[in-house]
């Protein structure tokens, strides 16, 4: 019977081995050589429910805020702070269930986008905010009116972006 071998966020396609010995040139000695290639397949159904669903939740309740009186600037940039913060904490707890990589990851972008995103609630507040102090109400509801139109058009399309970026150059890099 084969060993029972279990990882959490891979499954195990194949394992292959070979032994062979090399003679070196300068000695005359043999050296044995093993080779052994293991075939994985990421389990991804864990980083959507743990990661991916988490983040689009926290950047929905920033965006939250635009539905807020707009004269409530109190509780708007309360809930978009949370939503910013709570982005950050998530980042720190998850970080030791992501590979330390010396490049960008889908991951990393997703986050990254999501957290500029529940940033630019803040710039979106204050340009709203901005418009009750200087007496426009007018240009405190265009604003909010695009914004709520816009803000998760944008959002889904540079994400989707981005996953065909990511998706397509992966594609590229594989055997």
């Amino acid at each position: 019977t084969e060993p029972f071998v279990e990882l959490a966020q891979w499954k195990i396609l194949g394992v292959q081995g070979a032994a062979q010995r090399h003679a070196i040139a300068r000695t005359g000695k043999d050296i044995s050589e093993l080779e052994i290639d293991v075939v994985v397949q990421r389990r991804y159904w864990y980083y959507i429910w743990k990661v991916f669903l988490p983040l689009i939740a926290m950047v929905a309740i920033a965006y939250s805020a635009f539905w807020i009186k707009t004269t409530d600037y109190y509780t708007q940039i309360s809930i978009t702070l949370t939503a910013i913060l709570t982005e950050i904490a998530f980042l720190f707890a998850i970080s030791t269930s992501l590979p330390k990589v010396p490049y960008l990851t889908f991951i990393d972008a997703f986050f990254l986008v999501s957290f500029g995103f529940s940033c630019a609630c803040i710039v979106e507040l204050v340009a709203v905010h901005q418009g009750h102090e200087w007496n426009q109400p007018e240009y405190a509801a265009r604003v909010r009116t695009i914004s709520r139109i816009l803000y998760p058009i944008i959002y889904v399309a540079v994400l989707v972006v981005i996953a065909l970026v990511f998706f397509a150059t992966a594609a590229n890099r594989q055997p």
